[in-house]
């Protein structure tokens, strides 16, 4: 007798036994067998077993049936509320709730099965709230948990949406209209963190009398400043649909969203296309690749190889019947200008390691065709060296003896072994070469991600330099899989974290993927979730998404450190500094993303913030220049002209400016930096109409940053700009200009064009006074701190500017620039220069140097002939009007002049110096 042929109660019994004997991996295993006893294991399962049968160590395919049934075990739960047990009970009591709240606005009355309405808001639940897996497994204790618990309460100030919401997820269209005639039609637009927009709420239980009703009021009462949520809300409900797999609903949102945003579909798409791939009816994908307008066949691949891991024949015939790929057609993988692969149909099936689709298209392709394309043959050859041992014999027995050697020519694979028959199989095989790069994509990457792991960081970091493929892959296995200790066990790990901070953050904020510390990327994410109603489309996400974490890098004091402290580590300020809900960051957000409209409402609600500096982010002025986002940044300049006669005072590190004035020095800096001329001149003319001249630290600020930029047109521009800074500040730009050896930046300094005076005269002693150190000849200046591989360029380019190669016309006490270039190592190079120039060593007091030189540097020697040159071309000097001796007397007559001279009476020096 079989199994189902028991009676209902003996049945029900085994089925009970097989759950209490067996966990829950090998329970899973007999879902397979046929519908019914699904059906009954479904139910003991999610009715009966804790949470932590299904999320214990070592049970994936335990967690993965829970997350893929999540909905089913939350009404299972929901349904024995009495008989609960166990401390993941959250998202059940919850859901009780929410039917007491139907209850009370008698959307569910009495008779009414609890069951289909606990099932509508658990599937609604399960599909839109990201994090809804993680809160039916988390421990209840968590700080993770306890920070939303808020979004889920009905006595805060988000009753009106949640109510909405679930009046739309269950149907009912009287609630919805009252509600939004209560409330106005802006409700209809709010997204609730359960169950997201009520569109999508309606989309999800497929209830086209709601959703017509939603559309209906866009189509009335458009507003272009609810433009951001209608697109949201229209994501959402897309997103919804086709996870909920209702055909119908998903065509009439599709063809309603590319009718209103038609711009905004294209960002979407590619989402879209992965889930539909799946979909049981060919109507959904059909229809997104018609609406797409560029017809780029790569954009199928990611569907393709979706539909590849499912291993549903139908699934995957779709993409050659109607025509969207072909069999033997190969696509060109580029990263900017460098190609990377190429991919084919089987290729990415072979990746995907289902040998259903293998097996068909390696059939279908030899019969079609009798000899396939370099593409084709390429792939085909990589697989029959490097397949899995389940695809090998798949290929190997659709090969036939007269194709291998036509395969095997068009590979170029050189035989390195003797032949080997297979046995049953008419085809020999033979042991190959292949470069490394020649593999299939896939297993490069196992490859690439084997040397990280086994290897560690710092050693896989070493073989970036390969190649481009290489630097692309190992760079990306290094952020996305090593745990936090794998980089501070060395010093080299610490230093490549630092170095690629910002795109570790980038990659671990999407999947932490191992043991890292989750305070800056939970921070993040949160972020990203406040700014989800503000932008749309996976581009602009992912863009904001790189751009907040290069911003968290650069402006927050201790990133590092936050990446390298646990949760419980970082003191309450350090934890006030990660708060996303700060208005600060809310700000800084807002001017990242360049949306004006949203900045505006942000700031209005604390005008000073618009000024203050996030602790995460930085100036808002600042994110928003380096965010790209211009328009932004000249209205926030704009507003600090606006408010120059305000009377706030700022000390700020001893300097009474106000937080604009820092503000702007930032920006300006981070113009230079990104070499924005057109910007940097924008806000240079705005700070000088807002505060003025120019201050010390500000100029030199710019000017430090304009000579390490190497910015030659924006270094003029601060040359030239009116200011009142001491002559120091300049001279230390020249001096940071000489270290960095920023040899086509030196000229602007003496002499910027023919007819502009410099700011720094080529031949003038500068005094300790000037400079606040003793450094006083341009020459000597460079010659001492200039590195020895750019020392002669330096020396070449000064001599050009008109510098005189004997030093000053009187002596200081740091020595003429020749003996420099002889006395120290370094400047050795530039003794050939000073020579050539017609510097003169005899003005150079001190006989026994000269001789000491003489012997230095031998006759057949370069600077040897060049010194002797010089010494022999060049008389030692004589004293002024051929007077001997010292304090001669001078019997010179003075001249008289036509200008009288007043009578000066003389007192001694001690009482001071009176004019009569």
């Amino acid at each position: 007798m079989g199994l189902l042929n028991l009676p209902p109660e003996l049945f029900a019994k085994v089925i009970r036994l097989c759950v209490d004997k067996d966990n829950v991996r090998e329970v899973s295993k007999q879902r397979l067998t046929c519908k019914t006893i699904k059906y009954y294991l479904d139910h003991e399962l999610f009715s009966k077993m804790p949470v932590r049968a299904f999320t214990r160590s070592g049970s994936n395919s335990a967690r993965t049936l829970l997350k893929n049934k999540l909905a089913h075990h939350l009404v299972h739960r929901v349904v024995n509320m009495d008989k609960l047990r166990g401390a993941h009970s959250f998202l059940p009591i919850f859901i009780k709730d929410c039917l007491e709240l139907l209850r009370f606005m008698k959307v569910l009355k009495q008779g009414d099965d609890e069951y289909v309405y606990a099932l509508m808001l658990a599937n609604q639940l399960a599909v839109v709230c990201s994090i809804a897996y993680t809160l039916a497994t988390s421990n209840p204790s968590s700080p993770f948990r306890q920070g939303l618990l808020s979004r889920f309460d009905f006595a805060s100030g988000n009753q009106a949406v949640e109510q909405m919401a679930m009046a739309a997820v269950v149907g009912c269209l009287e609630v919805v209209q009252s509600l939004k005639q209560i409330y106005g039609t802006e409700l209809l637009w709010d997204r609730s963190y359960p169950f997201g927009h009520p569109l999508a709420a309606a989309a999800g239980g497929n209830h086209k009398e709601v959703v017509d009703a939603i559309v209906a009021d866009l189509e009335y009462n458009y507003r272009p400043d609810l433009s951001p949520a209608y697109r949201a809300a229209f994501i959402s409900a897309i997103d919804v649909s086709l996870a909920r797999q209702h055909c119908d609903m998903s065509l009439f949102l599709i063809d309603l969203y590319h009718h209103h945003f038609p711009g905004a579909f294209k960002h979407s798409l590619r989402r879209w296309l992965v889930k539909a791939a799946v979909y049981p009816d060919d109507r959904v994908y059909l229809r997104l690749t018609s609406l797409a307008e560029d017809g780029d066949v790569r954009r199928h691949m990611a569907p393709f190889e979706m539909a590849c891991r499912y291993g549903y024949m139908p699934y995957i015939l779709r993409f050659f019947d109607h025509g969207i790929l072909q069999l033997n057609e190969y696509f060109y993988i580029y990263e900017g200008l460098v190609l990377v692969r190429v991919d084919t149909p089987l290729s990415l099936a072979i990746g995907v390691g289902n040998w259903h689709p293998q097996y068909y298209l390696t059939k279908t392709s030899l019969t079609l065709a009798s000899s396939l394309t370099l593409a084709s043959s390429l792939t085909l050859a990589s697989s029959l060296t490097l397949a899995s041992s389940l695809t090998l014999p798949l290929l190997l027995a659709t090969v036939t003896a007269a194709s291998l050697p036509h395969y095997i020519t068009r590979a170029a694979l050189s035989t390195s072994g003797p032949l080997h028959f297979c046995p049953n199989i008419t085809f020999w095989s033979t042991t190959t070469k292949m470069e490394l790069l020649d593999l299939p994509t896939e297993v490069f990457e196992r490859i690439i991600r084997s040397l990280v792991k086994n290897h560690g960081v710092a050693e896989a970091w070493k073989a970036r330099g390969t190649s481009k493929a290489f630097q692309t892959y190992i760079t990306y296995d290094i952020l996305a899989a090593p745990s936090l200790f794998d980089y501070k066990k060395t010093r080299a790990g610490t230093q490549i974290l630092k170095h690629k901070l910002a795109d570790f953050l980038y990659t671990r904020s999407i999947n932490l993927n191992g043991f890292v510390h989750a305070l800056v990327p939970n921070f993040i994410n949160r972020i990203m979730y406040i700014s989800e109603s503000w932008i749309t489309g996976d581009q602009a996400i992912s863009t904001l998404r790189r751009v907040i974490c290069e911003l968290f890098v650069r402006n927050c004091d201790g990133a590092l450190s936050f990446v390298l402290t646990g949760t419980n580590k970082p003191s309450i300020q350090d934890k006030q500094e990660t708060m996303a809900s700060s208005g600060a960051n809310l700000i800084a957000t807002a001017a990242a993303i360049g949306d004006l409209y949203i900045l505006r409402i942000k700031a209005a609600e604390d005008k000073d913030l618009l000024w203050a500096k996030s602790p995460a982010f930085g100036f808002p002025l600042d994110v928003a220049v380096y965010a790209g986002h211009f328009g932004v940044a000249k209205a926030i300049a704009q507003q600090a002209v606006t408010n120059r006669n305000k009377d706030v005072v700022d000390n700020y590190r001893g300097y009474n400016l106000r937080s604009e004035h820092r503000s702007f020095r930032q920006a300006i800096c981070t113009c230079i930096e990104l070499q924005h001329r057109g910007m940097t001149h924008y806000l240079l003319e705005k700070y000088v109409e807002a505060f003025g001249s120019p201050t010390e630290t500000c100029m030199a600020v710019w000017l430090n940053t304009a000579v390490t930029c190497g910015h030659e047109d924006i270094l003029r521009l601060l040359l030239y700009l009116p200011t009142e800074v001491g002559i120091s500040t300049f001279y230390r730009a020249f001096e940071a200009a000489c270290h960095l050896s920023k040899v086509s930046l030196l000229y602007l300094f003496f002499r910027p064009s023919p007819n502009v005076p410099g700011r720094l005269a080529i031949n003038r002693i500068y005094s300790w006074r000037d400079k606040n150190y003793a450094s006083e000849y341009p020459l000597n200046t460079a010659m001492m701190v200039a590195e020895q591989r750019h020392m002669r360029g330096i020396i070449v380019k000064l001599l050009e500017l008109g510098a005189d190669p004997n030093g000053p016309k009187y002596r200081s006490h740091s020595g003429r620039p020749l003996r420099l270039a002889f006395d120290f190592d370094k400047c050795v190079s530039g003794i050939l220069p000073l020579l050539d120039a017609g510097a003169n060593p005899h003005l150079i007091d001190d006989d026994w140097w000269i001789e000491l030189q003489w012997k230095r540097f031998a006759e057949t020697s370069v600077i040897g002939k060049a010194l002797r040159k010089a010494l022999k071309c060049h008389a030692k000097p004589k004293p002024a009007k051929e007077v001997e001796g010292f304090l001669a007397e001078v019997d010179e007559k003075i001249k008289e002049d036509t200008v009288a001279v007043k009578d000066v009476n003389l007192v001694p020096a001690s009482s001071g110096c009176t004019q009569s």
